[in-house]
């Protein structure tokens, strides 16, 4: 049996084929999750973005004009749904410190730190390291690649074949 390119399922899930959607979900899933959990940092929170995110893909499938690869589409979704999520959860709710109802339970007012804490500082600092070392490893060639296309983020695209 052929493997069927992802041009091909992306033709016949707007033709109503829903496995075919279900298939190119398949194939990416693991991607899409990788990228949520760079951002989000929380493996759970990021397999519920990318839930969201392939509900969007498919209700918006019209949308896609193949200028890119669709695991490239899709993870441009993931990662818009992920941005929103952190931009959602800086909002802090207002409180007001001269309210009656602090004074009433004398409860201390905690309020959010803008930055992140000592423990996000040191994980953070850990895994730049660990990346570091590890794209040491990389051959040169790879290495100028994996850096132009994840750190800079330079998106290409791939040429049709004649």
């Amino acid at each position: 049996m052929r493997i069927q390119s992802d041009t091909e399922l992306v033709a016949q899930a707007r033709g109503g084929f829903h496995d075919a959607f279900g298939e190119l979900v398949s194939r990416h899933y693991r991607t899409c999750v990788t990228v949520a959990t760079l951002i989000l940092h929380d493996r759970s929170e990021a397999m519920d973005e990318v839930q969201t995110a392939c509900c969007k893909a498919f209700l918006h499938l019209d949308q896609y004009h193949g200028d890119a690869a669709f695991v490239t589409w899709m993870c441009r979704i993931v990662e818009n749904e992920c941005r929103m999520r952190r931009r959602a959860k800086k909002r802090a709710p207002l409180l007001h410190i001269d309210s009656a109802s602090n004074r009433e339970t004398n409860r201390a007012i905690e309020l959010p730190s803008r930055g992140t804490g000592p423990e996000q500082d040191a994980i953070n600092n850990e895994l730049r390291t660990l990346l570091e070392r590890e794209i040491r490893r990389v051959p040169g060639s790879f290495r100028d690649v994996l850096l132009l296309r994840d750190v800079q983020e330079y998106r290409w695209r791939r040429l049709p074949r004649d």
